[in-house]
């Protein structure tokens, strides 16, 4: 877990996630998770803007 805490400071939202993408049928009927998964836009994008400026990175030192 500490190398995602270097790359994400919300890594409890990543911890989160990737517990439900483990094992989606124990959140299915949960309603609490289900409204806090609608809220995940934002969080996905600064992922996403990570990892591409991180493979900018990488293509210019090849």
């Amino acid at each position: 877990m500490g190398s995602e805490r270097k790359f994400f400071p919300d890594s409890k939202n990543l911890s989160k996630t990737l517990a439900i993408r483990n094992n989606p049928l124990q959140f299915k009927n949960d309603s609490e998770t289900k409204k806090w998964l609608k809220t995940l836009g934002p969080i996905v994008q600064r992922y996403a803007d990570f990892w591409e400026k991180e493979l900018i990175k990488q293509e210019l030192n090849f």
